[in-house]
């Protein structure tokens, strides 16, 4: 998943990603499905960026 800053700059509202899990290393986990999806909403602070959102798996 990447972020890019002009779209953080512009923000965005619940935009949806996908993290495929063999990105990650997760020890001692076993995921379910092969990717994580995630839904990100953005806006510009005076301090930088806000991010906020949610992220949906399955793990055994």
């Amino acid at each position: 998943m990447k972020l890019l800053r002009s779209d953080l700059l512009a923000g965005f509202s619940d935009k949806l990603f996908e993290i495929p899990v063999n990105t990650l290393n997760p020890t001692g986990l076993e995921f379910r499905q092969e990717i994580i999806i995630c839904k990100l909403s953005s806006e510009s602070i005076p301090e930088g960026f806000k991010l906020k959102g949610s992220l949906a798996f399955s793990f055994s």
